[in-house]
Parts: C-alpha cells; sequence; structure tokens
C-alpha cells in the first residue's frame, strides 16, 4: 500500500469518498451519455468567445477580459491560452459545422498571432538572453509593461500554445516550421540553477535568475519544457537531471492530506495548493496527463477541493479553489483552509471534469438557467459564461476575467466525451507527437474507458475500443493508490472489446463497497481513467 494509514482512518476516508460520490449520484451526475446537454454545449461555445473576446486585431491576445472597466495590457500567458482555444475552436467547427459558435478561420488566426511572435522574436529588446519574452507587453514592440520581468512559468505556458498548434495544425507546414523555431529559441533550462534544488519563477534581460520555488506546483510545466528543450542549450543536461530527481516519480513529492488520508500535491505537508496547479499541468504537460501516479493525485485533488466546500459551506454543487480577480476587487489563488472570501471557481470545477463526470451537473445548477451569481456576459453581446462570485455574498462582481485562470473552464468542458475528449489534450501536448502513431486516436463511448452498469453491486462490463492493435493493460486500483486487481494485460487487436470485472480481487474475497478505479495504459503509456462505484 502506498500510504500508510490506521484501518480507522482508511475507513473514515472510504466512507467520505462514498458519501461524496452518492450524493453526485443522487444530484443526477453519472452522466453515461454522450448526447451533449444544450446548457454545457451554450457554455462551452462562450467559454472559447470570452477568449476570442480578449485577441486583438493584429492576433495578439490582451491579459484578461474587461467587464467594467478598462482593457488590461498583453500577456504571455494569455496568448498561450489563445493559441490553444483556436485549436478547440477549429476542431468543433469541422465537427460541427457551426460557423457561429465556433471559427472556421482558426487555423489563419492561429497562424496571425504566430507570426506576431516570430517578429517579436526578432525585435530588439522583446526577449532576453535566453529567448523568453516579458510577461506584460505592449504588442506593438515587445517592451515590458507594468513589471520587467520575463515570468518562467508564463512563458512556458505561451510554449504550451506553441506545441499544442505545432501539433493541431501538422499539416500546415508554416505552422509547423515557425512553432519550431519559436520552440527551439526558448531557453527553458536557464531557469533551473546550478544546484538543480529549485527552479527560478523569474528571469531578468541578463538571464539572472531570482524567486526561487520547489515542487510541486505547477512550475512541473516549466521543468517539462526544459527537459524537452533545444539540446544545444547549456543547461540541457541539467533540466534532464533536475526533472529526473524532482518530477519523474509523484509518489515523492511532498503531500498534504484533506480529509485525512486523501493526498494531495503541495511543496509541503503542513498547507494545500490552488486547484489550479494540477490542473495546468494536466492539460499542459503530457507525462502527467499519462502516468498512473499523478492521474491519482489529480482525482485526489478533486475531491479534496469539493470536501473542503462541503464541510464550509454545507452545500455540493458550488465549489472551486482556483484563482483569478475578487469579486469587489483584487486577485487571489485560493486552496483548501485558505479561501477566507470563500469565492467559487467555476473554471476550477470544470478543470476536474476528467476525474469527475458529476461537473456537467453542478456547472448546471450554479447556472440556474441563467440567473445564478456565477453568470456573466461578455460585453456588447447576450452571450453567458460563468466565473468566479464570492458564495456569502453574491452581490459583489468581477470586473475583469483573466485568461490564463479561465482557460480550465475551455478545456475541461473541451475533455467532455461528447466534445473532444480527452485524447485530445493527450494527443497534442506531446513532444513526441506523430500523426501515425498507432498509440494515439483511442476511443471509446464515453471517453477511451466506459462501464455498464456503474454504480454496480455484482459486475460491471467496461468497453473500449482500439483503432490499431497495441498492447492494453487495465487495472483496478482503490482510492487511495492501491492496486486490487489486473484485467487485462496484451497485445489486443484493433476494433471493439469488452472485459468483465466482478468486484473480486482474488480468487476469493471480494472489494468492499466503495469508490475505485479503472485504469488504462496502451503500449506503455497511461492513457485514461474511469471512476467505478462499487454499492451494496
Amino acid at each position: 500500500m502506498r500510504f500508510k494509514k490506521s484501518e480507522h482512518t482508511f475507513a473514515m476516508n472510504r466512507m467520505i469518498k462514498v458519501l461524496l460520490i452518492i450524493s453526485i449520484m443522487l444530484s443526477g451526475s453519472f452522466v453515461r451519455s454522450q448526447t451533449p446537454d444544450p446548457t454545457i454545449t451554450t457554455l462551452f461555445q462562450n467559454s472559447y468567445k470570452v477568449i476570442d473576446a480578449m485577441r486583438l486585431p493584429g492576433g495578439i491576445y490582451l491579459d484578461a477580459l474587461a467587464i467594467s472597466t478598462g482593457d488590461k495590457p498583453a500577456a504571455l500567458a494569455a496568448n498561450g491560452v489563445g493559441l490553444l482555444s483556436l485549436c478547440i475552436a477549429d476542431a468543433m467547427y469541422k465537427k460541427t459545422g457551426d460557423a457561429i459558435n465556433w471559427d472556421a478561420n482558426a487555423e489563419s488566426k492561429a497562424l496571425q498571432t504566430i507570426n506576431e511572435w516570430i517578429r517579436l522574436k526578432n525585435t530588439p529588446g522583446a526577449v532576453n538572453v535566453n529567448g523568453l519574452f516579458h510577461r506584460y507587453f505592449n504588442p506593438a514592440d515587445g517592451s515590458w509593461v507594468w513589471v520587467t520581468e520575463h515570468s518562467t512559468i508564463d512563458n512556458a505556458i505561451l510554449a504550451a500554445g506553441f506545441l499544442f498548434c505545432k501539433n493541431y495544425f501538422n499539416k500546415n507546414s508554416e505552422i509547423v516550421t515557425k512553432t519550431t523555431t519559436l520552440l527551439n529559441s526558448m531557453d527553458f533550462t536557464a531557469a533551473i540553477p546550478p544546484s538543480g534544488d529549485q527552479i527560478y519563477m523569474i528571469l531578468d534581460d541578463n538571464g539572472v535568475g531570482s524567486a526561487l520555488t520547489t515542487p510541486f506546483n505547477e512550475y512541473m510545466l516549466l521543468a517539462w519544457f526544459a527537459k524537452n528543450s533545444n539540446a544545444a542549450f547549456s543547461g540541457y543536461n541539467r533540466a534532464q537531471t533536475y526533472w529526473t530527481n524532482k518530477f519523474s516519480d509523484a509518489t515523492k513529492l511532498p503531500k498534504y492530506s484533506y480529509p485525512a488520508g486523501n493526498p494531495t500535491l503541495s511543496s509541503g505537508s503542513s498547507y494545500a495548493q490552488p486547484s489550479f496547479h494540477v490542473q495546468f499541468c494536466y492539460y499542459y504537460c503530457n507525462y502527467f496527463i499519462r502516468n498512473a501516479d499523478y492521474m491519482t493525485y489529480f482525482g485526489n485533488q478533486a475531491t479534496a477541493d469539493k470536501t473542503w466546500w462541503q464541510n464550509n459551506t454545507g452545500q455540493q454543487v458550488a465549489w472551486g479553489l482556483g484563482a483569478g480577480e475578487i469579486p469587489g476587487g483584487g486577485y487571489s489563488a485560493d486552496a483548501v483552509n485558505s479561501n477566507p472570501n470563500k469565492i467559487v471557481s467555476p473554471h476550477i470545477m470544470a478543470g476536474f471534469i476528467p476525474v469527475n463526470a458529476g461537473v456537467k451537473n453542478d456547472l448546471i445548477a450554479i447556472y440556474a438557467n441563467g440567473t445564478g451569481p456565477s453568470v456573466y456576459k461578455i460585453p456588447g453581446t447576450n452571450r453567458q459564461f460563468l466565473w468566479r462570485y464570492k458564495y456569502s455574498s453574491t452581490a459583489a462582481r468581477a470586473a475583469y476575467v483573466q485568461a490564463v485562470d479561465f482557460s480550465t473552464m475551455l478545456y475541461g468542458l473541451a475533455a467532455l466525451p461528447e466534445y473532444l475528449g480527452t485524447d485530445f489534450f493527450k494527443t497534442y501536448n506531446d513532444f513526441n507527437f506523430n500523426p501515425t502513431s498507432s498509440s494515439i486516436g483511442l476511443k471509446a463511448s464515453i471517453g477511451s474507458l466506459s462501464s455498464y452498469p456503474n454504480p454496480f453491486s455484482d459486475k460491471t462490463t467496461i468497453q473500449f475500443e482500439l483503432k490499431n492493435s497495441a498492447h492494453v493493460l487495465i487495472e483496478i486500483y482503490s482510492a487511495n493508490g492501491q492496486r486490487i486487481k489486473q484485467l487485462v494485460n496484451r497485445k489486443l487487436s484493433a476494433g471493439k472489446h469488452t472485459v468483465k470485472w466482478n468486484t473480486q480481487k482474488d480468487a476469493t474475497s471480494a472489494v468492499l463497497p466503495g469508490a475505485y478505479f479503472c485504469r488504462m495504459s496502451v503500449d506503455n503509456q497511461f492513457h485514461d481513467t474511469k471512476q467505478l462505484l462499487v454499492v451494496k
């Protein structure tokens, strides 16, 4: 067992998880159908439009959408989000043919934005000696605005947008060539000091670092880009060592448990991290999304987040511990036991969709037919979207919607199986992307795995489909990460497959009622996970 605990703690943890899942089930949250819900579809479409509303005519994105005051400057992270949003908009346009709510010109807009970054890359003063851009900048010449810093994580999110476009628009040779040029010019290894123990959050014009941080947090993304950076950079070998020592094994990272027996990733055992830390890593870092241990902690973070809200408000549908504009003014990054204003972050709720199908129903509930306190409108339109509000003071409104914070609303909804699914992110955030790879493009009736019945008392049938033959490993894990049973471990042919689980963990005993996880790996890469609920 990976996480040692007393039988009492384990029993209490199981009870909490079961109660949470049963409450979700009773509210109609176990959604097995791939039929799109009209409300969710509208929120998905409008979430793209929120990002698009931050786009300047020349192709650069502003830091935030101004709801009730003046514009903010252009920002690196917003442009990474903008580029990824164009991939989503193009995929949905091709899927639906809907040019009103999606974007028939997404590919040309992506190229326009990429051309702007090529221009800025070659503009004196726009980048530092490491090829990294200013966090906030003037679109005309890339000069700094507000602060002179070259934020390493914001540059990494921008680079994630380049990588996603390179892979998604892989048939557009101009996009591929120019994004490759941009990625190869950004030296993320400079963010790792010679000691190799921490990572710089800020570099100055001369590449001098400051503001050190330690794992775990969203800087896993930065370390991932450093590991996969141009091998000609002087810090390349140091980046390999840093990644191996700090991020290759999730079980060795610091943990914060909430509730008892539910470990979440943190940089220390005495405090929690905001939920966007794991969400950014999920959507931007291929290693995270394909690693079974990281995915366990991703699910645990969702449990911790929702449990904190239930324990502190007594309700089950409004939650999300994230970052963004404080309604009424200011900015906050909230976490378990560190959310004094009780700010609900719907974008965090959506970001957990890959591990909590019930989020759809929670979002519909807080939308409340367009009347909920989380509902905002894009200025000058009737398009409604969900954003932050104070649970105990709903009259206060946010003046801005920050692109980087709001992004997980769009990503989470895109990950729903009825739209683009989690494969969309697993495929296109990969440095080793290969359009002809046999391990890419798995599908099933819901995500890559589906099961029916679920919940169940005696047995369930797990279904999946392979586009090509592949080696498949399917295992059952307990809620605390212990492997219970191996169901499949062999090469399978292309086509539809089913496997049954009768709740047995060995030849003589069955599991107790509770939450379990079915994990699927394909060709030795983690692919998907499905939550299963065993009831009496």
